[in-house]
């Protein structure tokens, strides 16, 4: 390849180095999200407070974490979870639910990208991940991390090198040890009860989202990277 986009600076440096590729042959895109879609919505009126985990069961994930997370909850009636979707380590997901007897999730079908956008917008809190301790996990930042912070949305991500790329703890997003299910539940908690919290770091999400991520930021930088190369050859 006469150069390579990858989606983070962590994956830049373990590709360089995994492979022998000189750096110079690297630029970092993030992946982003459709704001034309994914922007903010008001507040819902609820009296409890409404957590979305929505992705694809995959294992980098960490789903364990959030589950067992919700476990501690289970007797607090003020948080509620929505889970999102369907994949891989969904069925499994189900039976670790019903061992642990949670009784404050509810599972909800995967919906089309157009609709997503409207369940994001009932809950309050958005888990963008990743919560794995695997090393992919710790060199990317979710795509569904990009959808919440486009909304606007507190969202809790995992304390990777990846995440620290683009935010910053308690200012635009809440981090959490990953493979740490008492800590997410402290974080959830945490955020629950402080809704002025919650606003100031949904407001500088969205800012955050707007000023390096966004389809205007995006498009400058794939443009710059075409220049580069042509004029390279």
């Amino acid at each position: 390849a006469s150069h390579i986009l990858l989606d983070t600076q962590a994956n830049i440096e373990f590709f360089s180095t995994t492979f022998g590729i000189e750096r110079g042959r690297f630029s970092c895109v993030y992946i982003g999200s459709d704001e034309t879609l994914f922007s903010p919505q008001p507040e819902p009126e609820s009296n409890q407070v409404i957590v979305i985990y929505h992705g694809s069961y995959l294992p980098l994930q960490g789903i364990d974490s959030v589950i067992h997370a919700t476990a501690l909850l289970n007797a607090d009636k003020t948080i509620r979870f929505h889970m999102l979707g369907n994949g891989l380590e969904y069925e499994r997901i189900q039976k670790l639910v019903a061992e642990l007897k949670v009784e404050n999730i509810d599972f909800l079908p995967a919906v089309p990208v157009e609709k997503l956008p409207a369940a994001i917008a009932r809950a309050e809190i958005a888990l963008g991940g990743h919560f794995s301790s695997s090393s992919k996990a710790s060199r990317v930042i979710a795509g569904k991390t990009f959808q919440d912070l486009a909304m606007g949305k507190a969202t809790i991500v995992g304390d990777t090198s990846a995440n620290h790329e683009l935010l910053t703890h308690a200012f635009d997003a809440w981090f959490c040890p990953v493979e740490n299910p008492r800590a997410l539940a402290e974080s959830i908690q945490t955020l629950a009860q402080d809704a002025s919290l919650r606003r100031a770091i949904g407001s500088n999400a969205r800012q955050t989202f707007l000023k390096t991520a966004s389809i205007p930021v995006l498009t400058g930088q794939l443009q710059a990277v075409a220049q580069k190369v042509i004029k390279g050859k």
